[in-house]
């Protein structure tokens, strides 16, 4: 008797399934650079294949290669153009304060390696603290606009925060400034076409980071661009953990403090704008295969539009996952390994590398006071309990973890010591560090490093210690959920 056609048709799947588990597997060997994600998804792949094979499909493909040499090549035909701002020359150590000369040679020799746009430079920065302060300062100084402005960001929601800045953009646009906005298409997936399409017919060029939906990629949501960039001008530029959207720009409140989100930006003016630049004109080359050839602005117009309040070295740190090393792993490191009195670091999601962990460990080892900083509750349940479950290591090898409960917060810094920080889009995770484009900016100084301590202390004032539940139990689902979510935790 023949068997129903249902039932070879599942048969046929079910070799399909198979035979792509196996595919999986081979290039899983062959591409992957991190040992622990590459133990997951093979274990997927062997327990689970029918779940493994479509979730490898969405988020486990490692086509590292082809993105470096088309990272490499965009940036040498961006150099050969001329389109590229090359920045000014680095200070030399012996103007700078006796205090940070030190550091400053360190970071300067390790990350100038890396390209021109690592070089520091001098500026000036201001801290924005939560969304009200941030796009207040971003509105105005795109309302001043004369020339260009350049908008990038992860998410961008047509809200009423993604409509004010649509206003805007078509405002300047119409006036005869050059608008350019570029978008990552998995961030803003649910982004309107009719707002898209009344900024284009305002003359704003827009385009989209990696689509996901075309044949090449189909629904690969990996190697995401997680900056979140606005420049005008060549003066003033603005980049930090803020994305467009309502719920970024939440005000505190006692009623509802889950859609109180706790985050910080940075507005930077001086030479180190050119370098953001850089990297914005590297981003729309990479993704659209455009020249941008921009009028740099003249070295006096930022102290005339923006006056000089407090001089600090800044370095610009662009990371990605077509760097020819991880820079982003290297950097976080460096920051770990500098510090020797205090290294107190936010994050919303923390997902480390083995590396990240031990540093963090052998820190707190030499008797550093660090502070780990997570939300008390997230917007993605899983990665908390596996961010939880990291967090209980640590803090039973001496260091402080401390969970906002105010809201959710969402800022990624590092604070080092009594002159060092860094503030800007990157996570504590694989992702940011093996997968995403991320921009980090490093401040050399005591007067920066002294208001980014402040907002920290204050934000530990809403913070609790984390603790382990009372009942035996709950010890002990919190124990096997956390156990089983960092099984997968290598992937994520």
């Amino acid at each position: 008797m023949p068997l129903p056609r249902w039932t070879n048709a599942f048969g046929l799947i079910e070799i399909a399934i198979y035979g792509l588990a196996v595919y999986n597997c081979i290039k899983i060997i062959s591409n992957r650079s991190s040992p622990g994600a590459s133990i997951a998804w093979l274990l997927l792949h062997a327990v689970v294949p029918f779940v493994a094979v479509p979730a490898y499909l969405l988020m486990g493909d490692y086509r590292i290669k082809g993105y470096v040499k088309r990272h490499r090549a965009s940036q040498q035909q961006l150099a050969d153009s001329g389109a590229l701002m090359l920045p000014e020359a680095p200070p030399d150590p012996l103007s700078l304060p006796q205090d940070i000369q030190g550091t400053y040679r360190t970071f300067s020799s390790v990350l100038r390696q890396f390209g021109t746009v690592f070089e520091p430079q001098t500026g000036n920065a201001t801290l924005l603290v939560d969304g009200k302060e941030t796009f207040t300062a971003i509105f105005q100084a795109i309302s001043s606009a004369k020339t260009y402005v350049m908008v990038q960001y992860y998410i961008l929601r047509s809200d009423r925060l993604g409509l004010e800045l649509k206003r805007l953009l078509i405002e300047k646009a119409r006036s005869g400034v050059a608008v350019y906005m570029l978008y990552d298409d998995m961030g803003s997936f649910w982004l309107s076409k009719d707002y898209l399409r009344d900024l284009q017919n305002a003359g704003v060029k827009i385009e989209r980071f990696l689509p996901i939906f075309i044949f090449k990629r189909f629904f690969q949501i990996n190697f995401r661009n997680h900056r979140k960039l606005v420049i005008v001008d060549g003066n003033v530029a603005f980049t930090g953990g803020l994305n467009v959207g309502e719920e970024y720009a939440a005000k505190k409140s006692r009623k509802n403090r889950l859609r109180y989100w706790r985050d910080t930006h940075v507005q930077i003016t001086g030479a180190p704008v050119t370098q953001l630049e850089d990297v914005f004109l590297e981003d729309w080359y990479f993704a659209t295969g455009q020249q941008l050839k921009l009028q740099a602005a003249k070295s006096s117009d930022y102290l005339n539009n923006y006056p000089n309040r407090e001089r600090t070295v800044v370095q610009i740190v662009p990371t990605g996952p077509t760097d020819e090393t991880v820079v982003s792993l290297l950097f976080v490191l460096q920051l770990i390994n500098s510090a020797e009195k205090r290294l107190w670091l936010a994050s919303p999601y923390f997902v480390p590398d083995p590396a990240i962990m031990h540093a963090l460990e052998l820190a707190a080892l030499r008797g550093v006071d660090v502070r780990l900083m997570l939300p008390y509750r997230s917007d993605n349940a899983f990665v908390h309990w596996v961010s939880t479950s990291y967090a209980n290591e640590l803090q039973g090898r001496g260091i402080k973890v401390l969970l906002f409960t105010a809201g959710f917060m969402h800022q990624k810094a590092i604070l080092v010591d009594e002159s060092l920080a860094a503030i800007g889009t990157m996570n504590l995770d694989n992702r940011a560090l093996y997968l995403n484009f991320e921009t980090m900016v490093l401040f050399h100084g005591r007067g920066f490093n002294l208001r980014v301590a402040k907002m920290l202390e204050k934000d530990f004032q809403s913070c609790r210690e984390l603790s382990r539940p009372v009942k035996p139990i709950k010890r002990m689902i919190a124990a096997l959920r956390g156990n089983v979510a960092s099984l997968l935790a290598p992937m994520l």
